[in-house]
Parts: structure tokens; C-alpha cells; sequence
């Protein structure tokens, strides 16, 4: 399971990384290079941000619960 992790953080980074370029491409002739800067940075963080949470959530439920001992 934690390599299946690794995999869905890592392709939610890199459609991200992909979708900031093409973003930087597309509006290169339009916007100044400081928006498209400040654009590709949001774009960016919100890759790394939810890749982080990714790998966080799921490595966290890989981990067994300890037993529950009942008390009479």
C-alpha cells in the first residue's frame, strides 16, 4: 500500500508540475512574466500542498489500530 502512495502523490505533483508549465506557455505572449510567475508559484503550491496530504492521509491509515482491551 505505501508504494501506491508514493505513485498517486507523485502523479498529483507531476499533473500539476505539467499543468503550471502549459499555463506559463499559454499565457506567455498575454500576461507579464510577473503574473505568469505568481500564477505558476499558486499552481505549484497547490501541487506540493496536495501531494503532501496525499502521502500524509494514506500512511497514516496503513497503521494498525492498537487492539481495545474490554475491562470487567
Amino acid at each position: 500500500m505505501i508504494e501506491s502512495v508514493w505513485v498517486l502523490a507523485l502523479l498529483f505533483f507531476a499533473f500539476f508540475s505539467g499543468f503550471a508549465f502549459f499555463v506559463f506557455l499559454v499565457l506567455r505572449k498575454t500576461i507579464k512574466i510577473l503574473v505568469r510567475l505568481i500564477l505558476v508559484a499558486l499552481i505549484m503550491l497547490i501541487a506540493i500542498t496536495g501531494s503532501l496530504v496525499i502521502w500524509y492521509s494514506f500512511s497514516k491509515s496503513d497503521q494498525k489500530q492498537p487492539a481495545v482491551q474490554k475491562s470487567r
